[in-house]
């Protein structure tokens, strides 16, 4: 019933035993969805197993080797072909290292086919950390313990009805440390690919300002719903793509270096169209609050005392001191955040030692 109305995309970049487990997943849960397989790393085996329909044959998929993803323009090329690929009227983007809740897919399916002002709908997600038998947080595709969290009361909901507020609602009320995941919510496919498009036309210099510009477009073209079901389910430090961006400075160094905020400028004259004047600068006004917020988390550490020492050297009293309350604000706000623990039998097998299937 909803299997011609979705396409799963998943993006890949080497990282194959991850990629391994989440065919193996995948296929013991019966995806019933077409899947686009993006694969723009090195390792070809992944390549050479997927040849072979039989060994996944609860998977429908089409492999589509790509260039090495060796810098963000290839990896943009890639993303913006994969895209237009897609014939649904739905799109879900996929990482190796994560899991889906399948069940949940056709409520949202059906909430977005009733709801023709929201252009992304998803529901709760929650975080997963793998551990060795000595405690140690491990970047593997198995562990010997885990733990399954979801922070409560944390709705990624944006629901007003002015295009302007919802962007401005996302950057007041998102988690820095976690502020695109409705990426991963499901999206109508006519505004991923409108707002995709624009990378035929311009390269980002960075990965998260080409995050922030989706975010604001979609956000734009409509609202975003939560629905309280359990659906996905992130694996913390795994992701290879932001640590290779890391190596070059935390995101607050790469946006100062590289004047981001030209990026987003631009993303906003491209967005806004209809949008009046003091409307792009409301929105401007909002991403240089998270920024605020996001470099006073980063260097809270005291042995990360850059960005203090910038804003104690602009002789601005008022200015420091409005840092020295953020900075309060956010380690108050984080430390009396509340998540709510649970475990799930059907991934256990996946993920911890003793109880993982063999790869095919």
């Amino acid at each position: 019933m909803h299997n011609d109305k979705i396409t799963l995309i998943l993006t890949l970049k080497d990282n194959v035993e991850f990629t391994y487990r989440w065919l193996n997943y995948m296929n013991n849960q019966k995806c019933k969805y077409k899947i686009l397989i993006a694969d723009g790393g090195s390792n070809d085996s992944v390549e050479k197993i997927l040849a072979d329909r039989n060994l996944y044959a609860n998977l429908n998929y089409e492999y589509i080797r790509y260039p090495y993803d060796k810098n963000l323009k290839i990896y943009y090329k890639k993303l913006l072909d994969v895209v237009n690929l897609v014939k649904t009227p739905y799109i879900l983007f996929m990482d190796n290292d994560d899991f889906f809740i399948l069940d949940s897919i056709p409520i949202f399916i059906d909430y977005l086919d009733r709801n023709k002002d929201t252009v992304s709908c998803g529901g709760n997600t929650a975080s997963l950390s793998l551990y060795s038998d000595r405690n140690k947080l491990l970047n593997e595709t198995v562990g010997d313990g885990y733990t399954l969290s979801r922070p409560i009361n944390n709705s990624k909901s944006i629901q007003s009805n002015d295009s302007t507020a919802r962007v401005c609602d996302f950057f007041n009320r998102a988690d820095t440390s976690c502020l695109w995941l409705n990426y991963y919510f499901i999206h109508k496919a006519s505004a991923v690919k409108d707002t995709l498009n624009f990378l035929s036309e311009y390269q980002f210099k960075d990965v998260v300002s080409l995050e922030i510009y989706i975010q604001m477009s979609f956000n734009v073209i409509g609202k975003t719903k939560e629905l309280d079901y359990p659906y996905y389910i992130r694996q913390e430090e795994t992701s290879t793509f932001s640590k290779s961006e890391n190596k070059v400075g935390n995101i607050i160094v790469r946006f100062l270096n590289n004047n981001i905020s030209s990026e987003i400028r631009n993303s906003i004259e491209h967005i806004g169209e209809k949008l009046s004047l003091n409307e792009k600068d409301a929105i401007f006004d909002r991403f240089s609050s998270w920024f605020i917020l996001h470099g006073s988390i980063i260097y809270a550490n005291p042995t990360k005392n850059k960005f203090k020492e910038f804003f104690e050297s602009q002789n601005n009293l008022m200015l420091y001191i409005i840092f020295l309350r953020l900075s309060s604000f956010i380690k108050n706000f984080f430390s009396n955040t509340k998540v709510k623990y649970f475990v799930m039998k059907d991934l256990e097998k996946h993920i911890l030692i003793g109880k993982k299937e063999k790869y095919k």
